[in-house]
C-alpha cells in the first residue's frame, strides 16, 4: 500500500517479490486507475483474507494502520528501517475487533514523572478524583511497536503530552501541557537562539492541536517564544497543580525523610545551570557553591531552628550534594530514584517555604500562599546567557532576594518564626499567573475533551 519512490526502493531491494503481489492500493485519487508494475492501482478496499504491506514512509504508518483496521484487515505488515537495512514487520490483529470496540481512548505520554502533569492526570484518575466520562485513560509507552502499540494509536481520540511527540499522525487530537510558566526565555526569545531554527521550532509546535494554558499572560508568553497560534490555547490550568490541593505532602515527605517529622520543611528547587552542553548562568547560582557556604554551619543552623532542608535538584546536579545529604539528620535530597513512581508535586504542599531562583516551580507554589525565597547570585550571567521574559523582575518574584549566606539564614530564621512580609505581594501576583486557583484543572481538561470530541 502506497506507491511511491520508497516503494520502488523496496521492490528493487528484493524485500518484496512482485510475483507475490496481487494488487496495489494508494490513497492518492490521481493514482487510481494508473498502471504500476503491470497492475492497476486501486482505492483501498477490503479483501477477504487479504494481507496488506504498507510501503510508505514510517511517518504515515499510524494513520494507515488505523485506516486498514477500519476497513476490516487483520493481517498488516510494515516496512521498517534499521541500521542493517529494510525489514518486514508482520502484525496480526486477529485478536482485536476494531469496528465493534466502542471504547474512547485517551493516551497519556509519560516521559519524566518528576514534574509531570501526565503523572498528575494518572494520579487523579487512579484515585477517582476526576470524571473521565466514557473515556478510557491509558498510559502510552514508547517501546516495542507491536500490535497493541498500533491498535491503541488507531483507537485513540486524544493524545496528551508535555514535552515530545513520539508519533506522527493526522487523525489523533494532540494536547500539549508543557511543563512550566515562563520566567526564563525560551524558543525564539532565548538570548542564544539560532535563527536558522525558527521554522523547526514553529513546525514542532504546529503539530499540537491544543495547548493547555494558565491564562492570558501564559498564552501570550508562549506565543512569543514559540510562534504558536492563539486559538490553540485552552485555559484549563495545569493538571500538576491539582496535586497541591489533594495530595498529602507532609505525609509523603515524612515517609521519605522520617527525620523531618515535627520540623518546618524548606524545599530548595533551583533551575539547572547546564544540560546537554548548554550553560545557563553560572555554578555560583547554587547555594552550595557560595563562598561562605559551610555544610557544618548550615546543618547547625537547621538544627537550632528546627528546620529540615530538602534539596530537589535537576538529576544532572544531584551528585553534587548527595554524599553529605545522606549523612545529615536535618538535610535531605529528593532524587528521582527516591521519588520512584511519585511526582514532585505530591510533596510540594508539604513544604513550609520554597527556596528557588529562576525555576518556574514558584509560579505553581504561589497557589499555596507560603513564603518563597529567591536567590540571584548569578542573575547577571543568567540574563546574559539565557534571558528572562518578565519585567520588572522583582515584581514577578514576590519574596526576599538573597545572594549570600547571611541574608539566606536571616530569611530562614523568619520562616522558622512565622515572619512573612510578602503575603500581600504574592496574592497580588496570583491573578497575573493563574486564571484558576482551585484543584480542578484535570477536570476542566476532560470537560474540554468531552465537549470537543465530535470534532474528530
Amino acid at each position: 500500500m502506497g506507491i511511491s519512490r520508497r516503494c520502488n526502493r523496496i521492490i528493487e531491494s528484493g524485500l518484496i517479490k512482485l510475483e507475490t503481489v496481487t494488487g496495489l492500493f494508494d490513497n492518492s485519487p490521481e493514482k487510481w486507475g494508473t498502471l504500476e508494475y503491470g497492475m492497476t492501482v486501486e482505492k483501498p478496499r477490503y479483501i477477504d483474507d487479504g494481507k496488506v504491506i504498507i510501503t510508505t514512509s514510517e511517518k504515515f504508518h499510524v494513520d494507515i494502520v488505523g485506516q486498514l483496521l477500519r476497513l476490516g484487515f487483520t493481517n498488516i505488515s510494515l516496512i521498517l528501517d534499521s541500521a542493517e537495512g529494510l525489514y518486514i514487520k508482520d502484525l496480526d490483529f486477529g485478536g482485536y475487533d476494531y469496528n465493534f470496540d466502542n471504547k474512547k481512548l485517551v493516551l497519556l505520554y509519560l516521559q519524566h514523572s518528576s514534574y509531570s502533569g501526565i503523572s498528575a492526570i494518572d494520579y487523579m484518575v487512579r484515585n477517582g478524583l476526576v470524571n473521565t466520562y466514557d473515556f478510557t485513560i491509558k498510559e502510552f509507552i514508547r517501546g516495542e511497536q507491536n500490535e497493541q502499540y498500533y491498535y491503541d494509536l488507531a483507537k485513540a481520540e486524544y493524545f496528551i503530552t508535555e514535552r515530545d511527540l513520539p508519533i506522527s499522525t493526522e487523525r489523533i487530537r494532540i494536547i500539549q501541557l508543557w511543563h512550566g510558566f515562563p520566567l526564563k526565555c525560551m524558543g525564539t526569545m532565548d538570548a542564544q537562539f539560532d535563527c536558522s531554527r525558527r521554522e523547526k521550532v514553529q513546525a514542532y509546535w504546529n503539530r499540537y492541536d491544543y495547548i493547555a494554558s494558565y491564562g492570558l499572560n501564559y498564552t501570550t508568553f508562549l506565543c512569543a517564544c514559540f510562534g504558536t497560534m492563539f486559538r490553540k490555547y485552552i485555559v484549563t490550568g495545569m493538571p500538576r497543580n491539582d496535586l497541591l490541593f489533594c495530595s498529602d505532602g507532609h505525609k509523603n515527605i515524612e515517609v521519605k525523610f522520617p527525620e523531618s517529622r515535627g520540623k518546618k520543611i524548606i524545599l530548595y528547587m533551583p533551575t539547572f545551570r547546564e544540560i546537554s552542553g548548554r550553560i545557563n548562568g553560572s555554578n555560583e547560582g547554587y547555594i552550595f557553591y557560595w563562598p561562605q557556604f559551610s555544610i557544618k554551619m548550615f546543618e547547625c543552623f537547621c538544627k537550632e531552628h528546627n528546620l529540615y532542608f530538602i534539596f530537589k535538584l535537576h538529576p544532572s546536579d544531584s551528585s553534587k550534594v548527595k554524599e553529605w545529604c545522606n549523612e545529615s539528620e536535618c538535610i535531605g535530597i529528593l532524587t528521582d530514584e527516591l521519588l520512584e513512581n511519585q511526582c514532585t508535586y505530591e510533596f510540594l504542599n508539604g513544604a513550609d517555604a520554597l527556596l528557588t531562583d529562576y525555576s518556574s516551580v514558584y509560579f505553581d507554589f504561589l497557589l499555596l500562599n507560603k513564603p518563597i525565597i529567591f536567590t540571584n547570585r548569578d542573575e547577571k550571567e543568567y540574563i546574559q546567557n539565557r534571558g528572562v521574559i518578565l519585567e520588572p523582575l522583582n515584581f514577578w518574584r514576590p519574596g526576599p532576594i538573597v545572594d549570600n549566606m547571611g541574608d539566606l539564614l536571616r530569611e530562614l530564621d523568619n520562616v522558622s518564626n512565622d515572619v512573612d512580609e510578602f503575603e500581600k505581594q504574592r496574592k497580588q501576583l496570583i491573578p497575573f499567573v493563574h486564571n484558576y486557583v482551585d484543584g480542578n484543572s484535570t477536570q476542566r481538561l476532560f470537560d474540554f475533551i468531552r465537549e470537543n470530541q465530535n470534532e474528530m
